[in-house]
């Protein structure tokens, strides 16, 4: 059985954290969570500082979901 759960966690998470990106990208921008550029930085403009945010809160709904559906799986 764990060699189907894993694999859909992932793809899950992938699609949940691939949906909410974007919406986490404009509340970045109006509450001015940026990420500002400077001499050592690799961007040149304010970049949305969030990224990780979308993928924790992914997991965080993904896992308990996946989980409570594979105990009825028999």
């Amino acid at each position: 059985m764990d060699e189907f759960l894993y694999p859909l966690i992932g793809i899950l998470t992938f699609c949940v954290t691939l949906m909410a990106i974007p919406a986490i990208i404009s509340w970045a921008h109006k509450k001015n969570v940026l990420a500002i550029s400077n001499h050592r930085s690799s961007h040149s403009v304010p970049t949305p500082a969030l990224g990780g945010v979308a993928i924790f809160i992914s997991l965080l709904l993904i896992i308990p979901i996946v989980n409570f559906s594979t105990q009825f799986i028999v």
